[in-house]
């Protein structure tokens, strides 16, 4: 404990020499000395841009101090707040940071002075920065794609290296990095290379990140050192941080534990200079892995306490399955059986509580629904009793029957429907909760096994390079089947949540048929004229009509031996027909009214939710078609 006190003040008077930049440090001079509030504020508005190396305290304190001054303008308020989301985002809280940039994107909507249109495409930038942050691919995409559009049309050579940074950076988050390099080296190409070397640091960064996954490994040290080199030239105290943790991983899967140690510590000693306690406690769980891996489990475990003791703090709920992962990783590495059930039911019992109030939060939602209907039903039903009570004094007995027959037949046909609708209603709701439970199990697989399965692989590396080389293949075919478990966590988790709808139903489709030709046994063909992939698609639709394909897809695999399996969308005035067909060996279509299947069952409870007709063709060896008629409303 002393001697964790005394790293304690050695390392005080360290972070209060270097917390500043030469530029803040200059600025803040300014900003003291000043005597118009006008320059102050001007100052002050200055120092917000450099928030990239400022820590958090100065930047809360520079945000307050700007707002309070004149004067009052209307470009002033949008860097305050632009500032401001930055400082909600550093503090790992996306949702405010969201509700600022959506509010100030509201208030410049249509405004066609200049100077507030270039602070729209700011906001658009960061907003597709908070969409990438929760998983929303699609809206970031769009958001960084219109960016672009605009900085391309103003000849704004930094806006367009951001956008297309981001545009590359989603395709990382997504593992495509053949696509996302692409996008990134359309950054370095932009025209104008006049500009700071700064600019680029982001780009370089992400480069080295995606060779280093690729496992290209002279590119990515080449990428990551430009990226170090030129954040600490220009002090950009966030690019260097991010930079050294990729180099971090760099080395790590070249087995250079040491090294990797190292350069965490450094990124460590950068975010607590920088009070950034979101990217903090992910460094902290890096480093508690990576100790693990090295057998320093109470080095690793210390580190993983720090971090909990962090996120309690400053109740940053979205850190823990990392944290606990990180637990994990060293009382297993120790053989502490015991620690490491108690922090496994810990860890679920997060998750458990998480998906609880979740669940509760929705079924109150629907009670509410529920309580309305009734009451929307309760009042028509009296209006209906009033109609027919003022019509019974007006007419003669044989019209009151006949009035009755027809309130009778009326009845029937409300109740058909009421009762269909009721089933409907009971199906949205199942495949709705199912879709959740999907996500629920898809974030699991990612979060919790698959960085289980990382840090098993870690582990195993390590043994594998301190094997002498005549006895690796053990280890060599266990660090094989490792990998060929995390691709299958992946392709499960993929399978539960299709990405691929977030660029269409057509892509989506497409790359389902291709995975199928990609195994080899059966062929599929997409036939999709141009003009519907170029239509827009409600999201719920598209799944819908998503997963009635996959059903269908998956039986003709099953069942059919089929070689040769079509799938065709055709446009109709009012909607679509889906035909699938193959060329396999055919069954009894009267047996369908019969199957216990449940696939078959979703079939056709998706089609009636959608409103659509399906009708089956089948014979002996001649094959089996569907066709399937769907409205768009």
């Amino acid at each position: 404990m002393k001697r964790r006190l005394l790293a304690i003040l050695f390392f005080l008077p360290v972070a209060a020499a270097f917390s500043q930049t030469r530029a803040i440090d200059s600025i803040r001079r300014e900003i003291c000395s000043a005597a118009d509030p006008a320059r102050e504020k001007q100052l002050l508005l200055d120092a917000l841009q450099l928030q990239r190396s400022l820590n958090l305290d100065s930047l809360h304190r520079y945000i307050v101090q700007a707002a309070a001054l004149p004067p009052f303008t209307a470009e002033a308020a949008l860097a305050i707040d632009q500032a401001r989301a930055y400082y909600y985002l550093r503090m790992g809280k996306t949702d405010s940071a969201q509700v600022v940039v959506a509010q100030r994107l509201k208030a410049v909507a249509g405004l066609r002075d200049k100077s507030i249109a270039q602070w729209r495409r700011y906001y658009l930038l960061l907003q597709g920065g908070i969409y990438l942050r929760k998983n929303d691919h699609k809206l970031a995409l769009d958001d960084f794609f219109t960016v672009l559009s605009l900085a391309e049309k103003s000849h704004d050579a930094a806006l367009q290296i951001r956008a297309l940074n981001g545009i590359g950076w989603v395709y990382m988050e997504m593992v495509q990095y053949e696509e996302a390099i692409k996008w990134f080296r359309k950054a370095l190409d932009v025209p104008g290379r006049l500009l700071r070397e700064n600019n680029f640091c982001p780009v370089y960064s992400n480069l080295g990140s995606c060779y280093g996954a690729l496992k290209i490994k002279d590119s990515a040290h080449y990428y990551i050192e430009k990226a170090l080199a030129f954040s600490r030239q220009y002090e950009d105290f966030t690019s260097e941080a991010n930079s050294l943790v990729i180099k971090a991983n760099i080395v790590l899967a070249e087995g250079r534990y040491p090294e990797a140690t190292a350069l965490m510590k450094q990124t460590i000693v950068l975010r607590k200079m920088l009070k950034d306690p979101y990217y903090f406690l992910s460094d902290l769980c890096i480093l508690s892995n990576i100790y693990a891996s090295m057998g320093r489990t109470e080095d690793g475990l210390a580190a993983a306490g720090e971090a909990m003791a962090m996120a309690r703090q400053y109740r940053i709920q979205a850190k823990l399955p990392m944290i606990y992962t990180a637990f994990e990783a060293n009382y297993a590495r120790r053989k502490d059986y015991k620690s490491l059930a108690r922090t496994y039911q810990e860890h679920m019992a997060i998750k458990d509580s998480v998906y609880r109030k979740n669940l509760e939060e929705e079924l109150a939602d629907r009670e509410a629904r529920y309580e309305t209907d009734k009451k929307e039903r309760e009042i028509g039903r009296q209006k209906l009793v009033i109609l027919h009570q003022q019509d019974r004094a007006k007419v003669a007995l044989f019209s009151l029957a006949g009035f009755m027959v027809l309130i009778s037949a009326g009845s029937v046909i409300f109740f058909q429907r009421s009762k269909a609708n009721q089933q409907k209603e009971r199906f949205r709701s199942m495949l709705e909760a199912e879709q959740k439970e999907r996500m629920r199990i898809a974030r699991d697989l990612h979060d919790s096994i698959g960085q289980m399965l990382s840090v098993v692989k870690m582990n195993v590396s390590n043994i594998h390079h301190h094997t002498p080389p005549g006895e690796q293949e053990p280890t060599a075919n266990t660090l094989a089947i490792v990998d060929r478990t995390i691709q299958e966590v992946r392709h499960i988790s993929h399978n539960l949540i299709p990405e691929e709808l977030d660029f269409g139903i057509v892509n989506a489709l497409g790359e389902l048929c291709r995975k199928i030709n990609d195994a080899g046994d059966t062929h599929v063909q997409l036939d999709i004229p141009e003009e519907m992939s170029r239509q827009e698609w409600e999201k719920a639709f598209a799944l819908s009509l998503y997963r009635i394909v996959q059903e269908l897809l998956t039986n003709m695999l099953k069942h059919a031996r089929a070689k040769q399996i079509q799938v065709q969308l055709q446009p109709r005035e009012d909607g679509l027909t889906l035909v699938v067909a193959d060329d396999g060996i055919g069954f009894d279509t009267c047996m369908l009214d019969s199957t216990g299947g449940l696939g078959w069952k979703n079939i056709c409870a998706r089609v009636q939710l959608l409103n659509g007709k399906m009708t089956v063709q089948s014979e002996k060896i001649n094959g089996t078609q569907v066709t399937i008629a769907i409205p768009y409303a």
